[in-house]
């Protein structure tokens, strides 16, 4: 899950910076989608995936872990959809969403670890 999301940033990344000439030019011809999502990435959900990856590297990604991160995906999408159309509630409730899966994840890579 980790390794596709970072390969889908990557490639809109890319992307935005071919048509924009490495940002040089903003008025490069670049989807509204591609800065939504990368938005999403670098600003909330970056620290989320760096609980995931304690929880692999600890090796306590088990079954709760992946519903979490089907969740976590499930936040993605709708945070990108909050910036597509710049829906308050819908960031919010994507935020919120963002924050409950991050800290049971860190909960969850530290009480399995107590065993």
């Amino acid at each position: 899950m980790i390794y596709v999301i970072f390969i889908i940033y990557s490639v809109f990344t890319i992307i935005i910076h071919k048509k924009t000439e490495y940002r040089t030019n903003p008025e490069g011809d670049v989807k509204a989608i591609f800065w939504a999502f990368t938005k999403t990435i670098e600003k909330d959900i970056a620290p989320s995936l760096l609980v995931f990856g304690l929880a692999i590297s600890l090796g306590t990604f088990h079954f709760f872990m992946m519903l979490l991160g089907m969740t976590l995906i499930a936040a993605i999408v709708i945070l990108t959809l909050g910036y597509l159309k710049s829906a308050a509630n819908l960031i919010r409730v994507g935020k919120f969403i963002n924050v409950t899966v991050t800290i049971l994840a860190f909960l969850n890579s530290f009480i399995d670890s107590m065993e």
